[in-house]
């Protein structure tokens, strides 16, 4: 039977915690249950402890209890036998130990021998043993100077003043009953007749003597210590060791919080003597980035002040290597890091900047070891940048329409970081159709159309009817299965002409984390279940002076050379500021991939990309970036300075391709540029230019190649040059539509009023050509009525088609058509 707790017999409701239920009314026999078992448990408890024996044989005779009880064993005749007992072994078995005397004894001692040396034997029936006891005996005569005491035939022992001296004469007297205490190692007389006052002052003098000797050695000390001077202000700061360890300064409550380590403080002795000796190429990046990770959870909010840090320096490992967030200000001077970067070489990698970082730099160059033949190494493919930004990966299982996630590794997740979730996004505008029946096992299999520059890729996403599949697709349609059933879902057949869609990945927020549940912003588009999830840094900083060379200029040596200088992915709220300098990289100067508000300035980008294949761009905000702003003071010697695009040629990296929002660029000055910018693939974006010099000015198209007309989003786009020495204007199919346009502060606009002949116009509108000497091939045309047509009739757009030639489109909305609609049309006219 259960057995009833006091909280449950006496609970407030029928059903407990459920108020609807009733009030309870405690039940009688419940309570006499309960009851009777406390009367039980209490009796049993007393009857474990109130063993108590006239001698040692007794006790021992009686096994019945079990282990662990106590029992007392007061008057056997053998004195050390009485004491506190406990039992070992089960009842029954087992045997009985001593472990302590008996507590509160008064222990009384029968006196002889003489006044000075006394022996005494204790009163039978007492323990012998000193501990926590009042001894009493009366003395057999008074004494003439120091005594000892001997109990029970022992050693002599000293019986000391309770100010610790020895005994003065006649401190004990012949009859006159006296009590002591255990101390130590001498027993303390607790009421003597007389006092030694020569004794106790002169215990007092050598207290004084010693306490003078270490008052002399703290002012010798002190003298070596040079102290700040107190002033206005000093009030409520405090005392610490600087940085260098060279003073001591006055400082902020808040700034000691936030404390600052130098690198002697931090490094070994090893260590520190390698920093000091510039010609010892020993890394020491290792044990920094051991205190890195131990000070960001020790004291977050604290600086490393690695200035001392000079030369040139190998890394063998990133500094921030296996730190996903670091609260940490990290302070670097005149030196330049090495690394290796090439792919295949153990150690190899970008250097990657964790949440919340702070790197300060002042002077401090990042290069890389040796020539990077490829791409960057790092643990996700779309990491090709010199200077990363850490992201990390796990799975996850979700539910469609909801907004959490339950993840495998929680811990890398932080509030507000970006986060993408592979292959549950389908779009619908990328389609293409199964060549040929599959069954649920195929593991290649084709699609029709051609995928050249839309689908194909090495890690691609298909959701086939419920089904997706992972796998490489060749440019020719060849898909080579990497996973059926990928995400959770279940392998099938599928029939020949089956719409395959391409599954991007779901890009959403970080809301919370608790436990291993993470709340996002947005609602699931699908199931799913072990999906790869990629997760963002947030928050981290750059500034200072510095320079990130990635010492290529268009090597045709390096064919296969594929990096950039700085770059992130999925990175949000992050910035960049101060006088960076990025330069000599084959693919791009900065690189900022899905990323949303981060805002990065820099002094200068240069030398980038292969001028001579028309690849690589200064600056390059690319697919599904939102509300990131990037400012550079001067861009120069790119293949294209930059540009705001959605897609590359085939479905990289794990599926983030997707319009730009709201994102800008603004350059100072761009000079011998290929091409100055290009826009595809976004909406409401803006890119600035002081002056460009570029052989054409830019593109805005949505098929550059690439197909990105298949994400069709491309309006509002808005590129402004202010002034510009270009060799070719603007051209692309998306230019001076949707509100897609070029302003350029160097070229007037001209007016042109031209005479439109007698036009029949139906109800469903009509396109006119009509000719506008001057009007240059994708010219920026603004069209307008200079008389009052009929009712019903307005002009939606016009356009240059051909050099003098302008064709506006005329609407109807009168509901029928139109005929005989003439008159002059003012046209207003800017070249670019």
């Amino acid at each position: 039977m259960t057995e009833l707790t006091a909280a449950e017999v006496w609970r407030d409701y029928n059903i407990n915690g459920v108020p609807a239920s009733g009030a309870h009314k405690p039940n009688k026999r419940e309570i006499r249950a309960w009851g009777t078992k406390l009367q039980a448990d209490i009796a049993a408890g007393f009857e474990a402890i109130n063993l108590s024996y006239a001698s040692r044989a007794a006790l021992f005779a009686n096994l019945v209890p079990v282990a662990n009880s106590l029992a007392q064993v007061r008057g056997d005749s053998t004195a050390a036998y009485n004491g506190l007992y406990k039992k070992a072994g089960a009842g029954g078995t087992g045997s009985w130990t001593r472990i302590a005397d008996l507590p509160g004894d008064y222990v009384i001692l029968a006196t002889g021998g003489t006044a000075n040396a006394i022996e005494a034997t204790i009163v039978p029936g007492l323990p012998t043993t000193p501990g926590q006891h009042t001894y009493i005996f009366t003395p057999l005569a008074a004494n003439t100077g120091a005594v000892t005491i001997s109990v029970e035939g022992g050693e002599p022992v000293t019986v000391k003043s309770a100010f610790g001296t020895e005994l003065a004469e006649n401190s004990l007297l012949a009859g006159l009953t006296q009590l002591m205490l255990w101390s130590v190692d001498h027993y303390t007389l607790l009421m003597p007749v007389a006092v030694d006052a020569d004794a106790i002052l002169a215990t007092v003098v050598a207290a004084k003597d010693v306490a003078e000797e270490a008052r002399d050695e703290a002012v010798s000390a002190a003298a070596g210590v040079s102290l700040p001077s107190i002033v206005s202000g000093s009030a409520g700061k405090i005392l610490q060791v600087n940085a260098d360890e060279t003073a001591h300064e006055l400082v902020a409550v808040a700034d000691v919080a936030a404390r600052t380590f130098g690198l002697k403080a931090l490094l070994s002795a090893a260590d520190w003597a390698d920093v000091r000796d510039a010609t010892n190429v020993r890394d020491i990046i290792s044990p920094l980035n051991a205190k890195i990770s131990e000070l960001a959870g020790t004291y977050p909010g604290c600086t490393i002040d690695a200035r001392a840090l000079r030369g040139e320096v190998e890394a063998e490992i990133d500094l921030f290597d296996g730190i996903s967030a670091a609260n940490i200000h990290l302070v670097t001077g005149a030196v330049t890091l090495k690394k290796e970067m090439n792919i295949g070489i153990a150690g190899a990698g970008a250097f990657r900047r964790p949440s919340y970082l702070h790197w300060e730099m002042h002077g401090t160059i990042i290069k890389p070891l040796t020539a990077v033949t490829g791409n960057i190494a790092s643990p996700n493919d779309t990491e090709k940048a010199m200077l990363s930004s850490w992201l990390g990966q796990t799975t996850g299982t979700g539910v469609y329409n909801t907004a959490s996630v339950t993840v495998d590794d929680p811990s890398i997740f932080e509030p507000g970081a970006r986060i993408a979730i592979e292959g549950i996004y389908p779009d619908s505008s990328v389609t293409h159709n199964l060549a040929g029946n599959i069954n649920s096992s195929v593991t290649t299999f084709n699609l029709s159309g051609d995928v050249s520059r839309t689908i194909h890729g090495g890690h691609v996403y298909l959701a086939v009817d419920d089904e997706v599949i992972l796998g490489a697709i060749s440019t020719s349609g060849v898909v080579t299965v990497t996973q059926r059933g990928a995400n959770g879902t279940t392998p099938a057949s599928h029939t020949s002409g089956t719409p395959t869609f391409w599954a991007n990945s779901f890009v959403t927020t970080v809301v919370s984390v608790v436990g291993s549940v993470v709340t996002i912003s947005n609602s699931l588009p699908n199931h799913f279940t072990d999906a790869v999830i990629h997760v963002g840094a947030t928050g981290h900083r750059v500034s200072g002076e510095y320079i990130i060379d990635g010492e290529f200029y268009d090597d045709p040596g390096r064919p296969d050379a594929f990096y950039q200088c700085m770059g992130s992915v999925l990175s949000t709220h992050c910035t960049v500021s101060g006088r960076g300098v990025l330069r000599a990289a084959p693919f791009a100067g900065l690189f900022e991939y899905a990323t949303a508000h981060n805002r990065i300035s820099v002094d200068e980008i240069s030398s980038i990309g292969r001028v001579s294949a028309s690849l690589g761009g200064g600056i390059w905000v690319f697919a599904q970036n939102f509300r990131t702003d990037v400012r550079c003071r001067r861009l120069q010697r790119a293949a294209t300075g930059a540009l705001i695009d959605d897609k590359s040629e085939s479905a990289d990296f794990f599926g983030l391709a997707r319009p730009n929002n709201q994102c800008s660029i603004d350059v100072d000055h761009a000079t011998n540029l290929a091409t100055g910018f290009s826009v595809s693939g976004s909406r409401d974006c803006r890119i600035r230019f002081g002056f460009l010099s570029a052989d054409v000015a830019g593109i805005m198209d949505n098929n550059e190649g690439q197909r990105t007309s298949l994400l069709s989003d491309i309006r509002s786009n808005v590129v402004t040059i202010e002034a510009d020495n270009c060799g070719a204007g603007v051209s692309g199919n998306i230019l001076n539509k949707d509100g897609n346009r070029v302003i350029r502060g160097s070229l007037a606009p001209f007016f042109s009023s031209i005479a439109m002949p007698s036009t029949n116009i139906p109800t469903t509108g009509i396109d006119v050509n009509l000719d506008v000497p001057g009007a240059a091939s994708n010219a920026f045309v603004e069209a307008n009525f200079q008389f009052t047509p009929t009712g019903g009739i307005g002009i939606a757009y016009a356009r240059v088609t051909a050099t003098n030639t302008v064709k506006v489109y005329f609407t109807n909305s009168s509901g029928s058509p139109v005929n005989g609609v003439s008159g002059n049309i003012l046209f207003k006219i800017t070249n670019r």
